[in-house]
């Protein structure tokens, strides 16, 4: 705060969701039945600031992407309410989970210098990240749990070995949602490059920034963001080469042969190198009387393969964010009927199957919708990134849209849980803000 009233109020909202990232997720309260962390308040507090001190900005033009999630709060708040949840509180979920992480991005943007003044602040916060994730994967000990309180019993994690070395959380509950928050903080490393110019210092921490932020990656040991990174960047080469586009082409067609044709043995590879050293090679579960062979890797085929069909069955609306709540489900039919089958198989590991369970394909088609057209916002942003956003140029742009594809590809691996989804709508808010500045300076408001 201190620092916003000595270089600009506007910058104090992006500063203080920067410094919100320090804070496990895990550190939070009860209010009124529904959990609020610190990053929550902390978008409350500025957000509430912000509209008191540029209530104008407010009313900054639309975009496309403000529009879908609109769809996504209403549709929240109908579903809900069709199964019996009071509308109110439906409301307050809907604006608490949505709306409030969406809006601390978009207007963290409002203002002419946004990206090169917050760029240094969430590479310096990734940074940190990444350096309490590299001492817990080589020691075990997690910084937020040794000096303040352990992570609470939401998220079931391994506590063991993979590769020899532990798997990182650092201020969230799982490795895979810590490698889903440092894939979204790449960009504003990419940002601190991009606006360097001709300031060296600058760069080199860009640079610095970037491959702690990379070594924090690569210290969760979570196989998912490291296929959405490679994934993000073969989306960006095809955009910017045809010799590209028709490489991944060729790529994706011998993949496709390759595991039609090996399906059991690149399975049975992955099984074998990817064991951590608390638990075997897999066991065998029952799904409605059929055993199946049951390991990490396959638990993502066994989970589609089981919820996919029940998605379908629950039609446009779902089933309602309090049926499929829980691990298993509280109230999904068509699960097995065998107990420890159903637990075995109770976390669901995508998150476009967590949204059709909730809110059925009407929710899971929105999804989909935000994350493609962020996408193609960022891209066509590009063309008027050097002059609107300057120092950034399209580089910042860029890499944004291909770090939301990533995410795209990462998030089919994950559950769909606030750790890293907080992260995610802030981030498709900064191109949504970035968007609404390109209109503001373009109109000359």
């Amino acid at each position: 705060m201190a620092w916003g009233w000595r270089h600009g109020k506007l910058s104090m909202l992006g500063v203080a969701m920067a410094m919100s990232l320090l804070a496990a997720t895990w550190f939070q309260i009860s209010v009124a039945g529904m959990p609020v962390n610190v990053r929550t308040a902390t978008a409350i507090i500025f957000l509430t600031a912000f509209t008191f001190h540029s209530p104008r900005l407010i009313f900054s033009p639309l975009t496309l992407i403000d529009c879908v999630v609109a769809c996504l709060v209403l549709w929240h708040m109908v579903v809900d309410a069709y199964f019996g949840e009071p509308v109110f509180w439906t409301f307050a979920a809907a604006y608490g989970e949505w709306v409030l992480p969406y809006a601390a991005g978009r207007y963290a943007m409002l203002h002419r210098d946004a990206l090169s003044e917050l760029s240094p602040w969430f590479v310096g916060v990734g940074a940190f990240l990444a350096c309490a994730a590299c001492l817990e994967a080589c020691l075990g000990i997690n910084f937020w749990e040794s000096l303040f309180t352990k992570v609470d019993g939401e998220v079931l994690r391994s506590s063991g070995k993979r590769f020899g070395i532990y798997r990182a959380i650092a201020a969230t509950r799982h490795p895979l949602f810590l490698g889903t928050a440092f894939l979204l903080l790449i960009p504003w490393a990419m940002s601190l490059i991009d606006s360097s110019s001709n300031n060296p210092k600058r760069r080199h921490a860009g640079v610095l920034g970037l491959v702690a932020i990379l070594i924090g990656l690569v210290a969760t040991v979570s196989r998912g963001p490291l296929v959405g990174l490679i994934c993000g960047g073969v989306f960006l080469l095809t955009i910017k080469s045809r010799v590209a586009r028709w490489m991944a082409l060729v790529l994706v067609l011998v993949g496709a042969v390759l595991v039609v044709a090996s399906h059991d043995e690149i399975l049975q590879f992955v099984d074998i190198s990817t064991k951590g050293e608390d638990r075997p090679i897999g066991w065998i579960v029952d799904v409605n009387g059929e055993a199946r062979h049951f390991t990490g890797p396959r638990n993502r085929l066994l989970i589609l393969e089981l919820y996919g069909p029940i998605v379908l069955r629950g039609g446009a609306f779902g089933y309602g964010t309090e049926n499929s709540s829980g691990f298993p489900p509280k109230n999904i039919p068509g699960l097995p009927n065998d107990i420890k089958a159903r637990e075995q198989l109770g976390i669901v590991d995508n998150s476009y199957l967590n949204m059709g369970l909730r809110f059925g394909c009407v929710g899971f088609a929105l999804l989909v919708a935000l994350l493609m057209i962020t996408t193609a916002t960022a891209l066509r942003l590009t063309r008027v990134a050097g002059t609107y956003f300057y120092p950034n140029g399209p580089a910042t742009l860029f890499a944004f849209a291909a770090i939301v594809v990533a995410y795209a590809v990462e998030i089919g691996t994950v559950f769909f849980h606030y750790d890293h989804r907080f992260l995610l709508l802030f981030t498709v808010g900064v191109i949504a803000g970035l968007q609404s500045q390109y209109r503001i300076l373009r109109r000359g408001l």
